[in-house]
């Protein structure tokens, strides 16, 4: 249950990270992780990456690294209208019309902006489930006008519900426009945190693709040789190196928990064997007599031993899975949900550690048999 445990948190962690893209390279001005030997204020004078750059990085990339690429940025604590609904601070996302390439945008209904909506801002709105949800909105009211901070737009689609993963990515809670849309009411380069997201094609390794990236953004930057980069690449792997050695620890820990219950499980199958030891005394006696060895005579209660510890594990395993249905049953079906997962590599090391204590417990029980004299163990009172 400890590991199933572990395993799981793990393994819905990464999925929330990889879920960005792990092919995929994002151009910003913060990087993911800090140096110790880089003081964080230099951070602060890094210009914001610029609409401008990304058009000219995204035509010298398209027919190299990059397959695809797309220019994002954000406009917070919006208001949407339609008809008797309203609903205020919901988030907006501009991005250019690869975006679909990069992200994962599934459309539940309607459709993704197309090219021509993209490159002259037309004013059309994704929506999130949940948003279009909180404002009646579904596949009968396609194509309806609601306004965005007072501005008519046109519903083309709505995204399949998702549900919030643990690091707060959550598309059912935003709207999604093209850039130049937005562009044209607000200055989306300022104070919005701008990324350049650019997808690395398939074959191609991350940090050949990273390299050229870099070499692109100092020239169009005008950067001196001497000078540092001012402007951070970001990958995925940035993350998952760092959740793999705090899951390696929550491991050891968990293995700590665990061996607790399992010395606890040791001595009371130790007992077991040591009452089925003493009640067939006589028995052992006259397999001795007969000839039988004390290899013989141990391995019949050593194979006892495990039996025992593997039904036990088995049990224990059976009921684990059991949990794990019943409590995935109860959280739901939602697509970034975390939800229990019994792994077969879990299955397979509880079943061999459980007869690895079986050895461990039934060993000195099954050599004490092992060792009786024939003459005294057949005399010997049950």
């Amino acid at each position: 249950m400890v590991f199933t445990a572990v395993n799981s948190l793990e393994r819905h962690v990464k999925q929330s990270v990889e879920s960005f893209g792990t092919d995929v390279i994002f151009v910003q001005k913060w990087p993911w992780t800090f140096g110790s030997d880089y003081p964080w204020w230099n951070f602060v004078r890094r210009p914001t990456p610029e609409y401008k750059n990304f058009v000219s990085l995204d035509k010298k990339l398209g027919n190299t690294v990059i397959e695809y690429g797309a220019y994002v940025s954000s406009l917070g604590n919006a208001t949407v209208e339609y008809e008797s609904n309203y609903l205020d601070g919901v988030n907006i996302v501009a991005a250019t019309h690869q975006y679909n390439m990069v992200q994962d945008v599934t459309i539940q209904d309607g459709r993704y902006f197309s090219d021509f909506e993209s490159q002259t801002g037309k004013n059309v709105i994704i929506l999130g489930a949940s948003v279009a949800e909180k404002l009646n909105i579904s596949t009968r009211n396609m194509g309806s006008i609601i306004r965005l901070n007072k501005m008519p737009v046109t519903v083309i689609g709505i995204l399949k519900k998702q549900g919030e993963n643990l690091l707060g990515k959550n598309n059912d809670e935003l709207v999604f426009t093209p850039f130049v849309f937005l562009n044209k009411q607000y200055n989306l380069s300022d104070g919005s945190d701008p990324s350049m997201m650019l997808k690395v094609k398939p074959g191609i390794p991350l940090d050949e693709a990273k390299a050229e990236v870099r070499g692109i953004m100092r020239s169009l930057l005008k950067l001196k040789i001497k000078d540092d980069d001012n402007f951070a690449l970001n990958q995925i792997s940035m993350l998952t190196q760092n959740l793999s050695v705090l899951f390696d620890s929550i491991n050891v820990a968990g293995l700590m928990i665990g061996l607790f219950s399992v010395l606890v499980g040791g001595f009371g199958v130790a007992n077991i064997m040591f009452v089925s030891v003493k009640e067939r005394t006589n028995l052992i006696g006259i397999q001795k007599a007969l000839g039988a060895k004390q290899s013989f005579i141990q391995n019949q209660f050593l194979a006892e031993s495990v039996l025992l510890c593997i039904i036990g594990g088995l049990l224990g395993i059976g009921l684990v899975y059991g949990i794990c249905l019943l409590a995935n049953w109860g959280i739901g079906m939602s697509d970034n949900t975390f939800r229990l997962h019994l792994s077969l590599e879990i299955f397979v090391t509880g079943v061999l550690f459980s007869a690895f204590i079986g050895i461990v417990a039934g060993l000195f029980p099954a050599s004490k048999a092992a060792k009786m004299l024939p003459v005294d163990a057949i005399r010997a009172k049950g």
